[in-house]
C-alpha cells in the first residue's frame, strides 16, 4: 500500500458516503460536488490499496474492507472532534474572565455595575462572563470549574490552594419602613423583634436560617416569610406589616433604612476567593481591581499580596 497520505478530508468524505450510501446525498451534506466527492473516495481507496464501496448504477454498499475501515475511521473522526473541542475550550478560556457572585449582588448591589465597568475597561480584549449563584451566604465550590474569582461568604472551612481576601463584614440587618419608630436607631435588640414578621428573599434562605437560630437562642419567636422578590410584598412593607432582613446593605433600599440587629454571632464575612496558583494569568490583576473597587466604595479592605497592580497588563 506504500506510504499513507490519507487526510481528514478523505475520512470525512468516506463517513458521509457510509452514512447515506448515496454519493449525491453525501456531496450535498459536505457542500461539494459529486465529482469532487468521488475523487476523494477513489484517492483514499488507491492509498489504502482496497475497494471500500461496491457501486452500481442503483446502489452503494460497503465492502468487507470498507466495513473494517469504518470502525477505525469512526475512532479517528471522534478523536479529531474531541481534540478540536479541547483546543477551542483552551483558546476560549485564554480569552475569557469568569467571575462568580451572588444573584443578589447583581440585582441590588450598587458596586456591581462599577466593578463590571472597571473589569471590562481593564481587559478590553477579553470576554467577561459573570456566573451567579443563589445565596450570598453560601460558598460555591466552583473555582475548579472554570471560574477565576468568586465573591461570597467565607466558608466555615478554608480550602487548601484557595486565597481569601476580606471585602467587608456581614451583619444581621433589619430593613425598617420609612415611618417606623425604629428608623434612625443605631441598633435593635433581638427581644424587640418578638412577634414580628420578617420577610426574606428566596435566595437568602440560608441567611434566614442563621438568623432564626440566633433569635431562638435569645428566646425570641418571630414569623419568617419567604418571598420570591422584595417587590412582591413592597406594599405590605410600606404599610408597616413586617420587616425585611438582609446580610448586607445593598441597593434594594435606601441605606438609612438598614438597622443592625445586636448579636455576638455575626454571619460569615464576605470575601473574594481565587486559586493561589490560577491557570488564568489575569487573576492577580483582576483580584486587585476587585479589592480596589471595594476599598473605594465600601468598608476598608486589607492589602492583598498583589497590591500595587492598579490595571491589568496584557
Amino acid at each position: 500500500m506504500g506510504d499513507f497520505r490519507m487526510n481528514e478530508r478523505q475520512i470525512t468524505c468516506f463517513l458521509a458516503v457510509r452514512k447515506h450510501l448515496n454519493f449525491s446525498a453525501a456531496a450535498v451534506e459536505l457542500f461539494i460536488t459529486q465529482p469532487a466527492l468521488t475523487y476523494q473516495i477513489r484517492s483514499l481507496e488507491n492509498e489504502l490499496g482496497v475497494k471500500l464501496f461496491d457501486r452500481t448504477t442503483t446502489s452503494v454498499s460497503l465492502t468487507e474492507a470498507g466495513l473494517a475501515f469504518a470502525v477505525q475511521a469512526n475512532k479517528f473522526h471522534q478523536l479529531l472532534l474531541e481534540t478540536d473541542g479541547v483546543m477551542r475550550d483552551y483558546v476560549s478560556a485564554r480569552n475569557r474572565i469568569v467571575l462568580g457572585c451572588p444573584r443578589m449582588m447583581m440585582v441590588h448591589d450598587k458596586i456591581y455595575p462599577l466593578l463590571m465597568s472597571r473589569v471590562i475597561e481593564a481587559f478590553p480584549q477579553y470576554d467577561v462572563d459573570v456566573r451567579t449563584y443563589k445565596s450570598s451566604m453560601k460558598f460555591p465550590n466552583s473555582l475548579s470549574g472554570g471560574i477565576d474569582c468568586v465573591i461570597g461568604a467565607e466558608p466555615a472551612k478554608r480550602e487548601e490552594g484557595v486565597a481569601y481576601y476580606p471585602l467587608f463584614e456581614s451583619c444581621y440587618y433589619l430593613v425598617v419602613w420609612p415611618q417606623s419608630t425604629l428608623l434612625g436607631r443605631k441598633s435593635i435588640a433581638p427581644a424587640e423583634l418578638y412577634g414580628q414578621t420578617l420577610y426574606y428573599e428566596r435566595d437568602e434562605r440560608f441567611f434566614a436560617r442563621m438568623l432564626r437560630r440566633m433569635l431562638e437562642q435569645n428566646g425570641v419567636t418571630v414569623s419568617f416569610k419567604e418571598v420570591a422578590t422584595y417587590d412582591t410584598i413592597f406594599p405590605n412593607f410600606l404599610a408597616g406589616k413586617g420587616f425585611f432582613i438582609s446580610p448586607v446593605i445593598n441597593g434594594a433600599f435606601p441605606p438609612e433604612l438598614y438597622v443592625p440587629i445586636e448579636t455576638d454571632e455575626l454571619p460569615p464575612p464576605t470575601v473574594l476567593m481565587c486559586l493561589k496558583d490560577p491557570p488564568n494569568p489575569c487573576v492577580p490583576a483582576l483580584t486587585q481591581i476587585i479589592l480596589q473597587t471595594y476599598r473605594e466604595n465600601g468598608p476598608n479592605v486589607p492589602e492583598g499580596p498583589h497590591a500595587g497592580i492598579a490595571r491589568a497588563v496584557i
